[in-house]
């Protein structure tokens, strides 16, 4: 077995074969772009790259090509670089989050052609529209297969919920804070609403009657500057934290939030972060009455009813990236009775950034309700599932575990690959239990997936976990690539793994074949070290066939690894 993942020691003559064939699929996607399948220029094409492809294929058995954001490389060999903007090879596949590419021995010419014409028709789509990884999971490719990052969630959610919250309540608390020297009494007088001089706030307060509240209202209402509402809200917070009267507190509190709902409608979506942030602080003081947090929490609860959030999703998709991220915090102040209407509203999202903003968003808010999201699971459109599963991981809590056991058998297989990587997100060892099927699944992007949530939450029921698998009979049916994966993953689990691989090597667990072996050999060098070092030489002296070419091209990869981590 030759398996070429493209390693440092590949000699030039295979690179410039590499290098070829990235040429001749550049001209396969130009002449997609411009014919028909049939026409006889297509079909020369992708018969010329198929043949030397195949070629190269029969002898390497794989062609593992990184994908990086100017070139491709083959190994640490650049085979790859675009041609001005028309020259578009890899935008798509970069810009989707694709980050490796492997071609493996059994391709079929349909497969070829079908890649290239998924390729061209995500080329010039909208990147908030287009999915090149979910396009590519509709052909189901078997022998074409792709490492791609999460740009759906551009960053590792489930480690940081609980630092989001903290961001949202601090961008909250930072947006134009309120100055402590400009009084109440002074507010009142700038919306002519002043009265004696020199009475106290709370002699105001009492003093104001009905008309006075319906002038002030009608005054802020016709005034189309967000710069009165926001002074608006300044007296209204003052006159809360001022006032011992339970009927002022309940009026004035309702009156903020109309305010609220009037700087929401123009796009103000931090100066409500900050009200928010601040009623919450009045509400946390522990001489607050019962009847005042209740009357706060039914401020930020109706702002989550079905009705506003409808008020938002009319607009939701103009809003610019910035006002994006402003609307995110601000639904991440929400009470979790604003669950049920965002995720209908995910649900109908028609863009990639509203629904990451949404899901964002939803994960914060339903943090401690994850039960709130149960309903949608039983949802008959598989991508708002996929959705809820998502979210469930973001949340990262072992109370989302009873809700992804729920769907890990549903029937579309894009639900169950998120099933298993939402059960890597959440890093607990009741996990392994739905990924017990997932690690068999009939589809292949999801077994790979089931590894690497098992590897991520780690720790020695991990490791027996994925023993158990590459022991199984069923493992040596498993295309090269994915048992070389299965074996990376169980070598991530470090100082345990080592003995076992070593015997896995020497054909002490089972029968499996030389080449099965072989993959272990990767295995081992994911895992370095002092043992995995003497044993990778070892081999290279002493070995022959599959194994001893991958103890050379593991060897590399350390040397590699140790190359890399000096430069740092």
């Amino acid at each position: 077995m030759h398996t070429s993942s493209g390693s440092k020691t590949a000699p030039l003559h295979v690179v410039a074969r590499v290098r070829t064939l990235m040429r001749q699929m550049v001209t396969v996607l130009k002449t997609t772009a411009t014919y028909k399948a049939g026409h006889s220029v297509f079909e020369k094409s992708v018969d010329m790259l198929y043949t030397n492809l195949k070629a190269f294929l029969e002898e390497h058995e794989t062609l593992v090509l990184r994908i990086r954001k100017k070139e491709i490389a083959y190994g640490d060999q650049v085979v790859y670089v675009p041609i001005g903007r028309s020259d578009a090879f890899i935008h798509p596949l970069y810009r989707d989050g694709i980050r490796k590419l492997t071609f493996n021995k059994d391709l079929t010419r349909d497969e070829l052609t079908a890649f290239a014409e998924t390729l061209v028709g995500a080329r010039e789509t909208d990147p908030y529209e287009s999915d090149l990884v979910t396009d590519l999971w509709k052909r189901d490719l078997a022998n074409i297969n792709y490492d791609a990052e999460d740009i759906y969630l551009e960053r590792n959610e489930s480690d940081g919920i609980d630092h989001l919250g903290e961001e949202i309540k601090a961008a909250g608390e930072q947006q134009q804070p309120r100055n402590g020297t400009q009084s109440a009494d002074f507010l009142l007088r700038e919306l002519g609403l002043e009265s004696n001089a020199g009475a106290s706030l709370e002699k105001e307060v009492g003093s104001l009657s009905e008309d006075d509240i319906a002038q002030f209202r009608s005054q802020v209402m016709a005034e189309d500057e967000s710069r009165i509402l926001e002074k608006s809200s300044m007296i209204c917070l003052e006159i809360l934290e001022s006032t011992t009267k339970e009927e002022v507190f309940r009026r004035t509190a309702r009156f903020l939030g109309e305010i609220c709902d009037w700087l929401v409608s123009v796009h103000e979506f931090m100066r409500v972060c900050s009200i928010i942030s601040d009623l919450r602080t009045i509400a946390q003081q522990n001489d607050v009455p019962e009847s005042t947090r209740e009357a706060i929490a039914d401020v930020i609860r109706k702002r989550g009813d079905r009705e506003k959030i409808s008020e938002i999703e009319a607009y939701v998709e103009t809003l610019t990236d910035a006002k994006m991220e402003e609307l995110f915090c601000y639904l991440g102040q929400m009470d979790p009775v604003a669950v049920e209407p965002l995720c209908r509203m995910l649900a109908e999202a028609e863009t990639r950034r509203v629904r990451y903003m949404l899901a964002r968003a939803v994960s914060i808010v339903a943090k401690d309700s994850a039960d709130r999201l149960e309903p949608f699971l039983n949802d008959s459109r598989w991508y708002v599932v996929r959705n809820i599963a998502m979210i469930l991981g973001m949340i990262a809590t072992e109370s989302a575990l009873p809700y992804l056991r729920q769907v890990a058998r549903h029937e579309e297989p894009r639900v169950r690959r998120e099933v298993a990587r939402a059960l890597g997100r959440i890093k607990h060892s009741e996990g392994l239990r739905p990924l017990r099927g997932l690690v068999n699944d009939e589809n292949k992007m999801i077994r790979l997936a089931a590894a690497s949530a098992a590897g991520v939450i780690g720790g020695d029921e991990a490791r027996v976990f994925l023993e158990n698998v590459i022991t199984d009979k069923r493992f040596e049916t498993r295309t090269a690539d994915e048992k070389r994966r299965f074996m990376e993953v169980y070598g991530t689990l470090a100082e345990g793994s080592l003995e076992f691989l070593a015997e896995f090597i020497e054909g002490k667990h089972g029968e499996a074949s030389e080449n099965t072996r072989a993959c272990a050999v990767y295995g081992l060098a994911t895992a370095g070290g002092s043992f995995a070092r003497t044993t990778l030489k070892r081999l290279l002296e002493s070995g022959e066939g599959p194994l001893k070419y991958a103890a050379s091209e593991a060897i590399s990869m350390l040397e590699g690894r140790l190359d890399a981590n000096r430069n740092d």
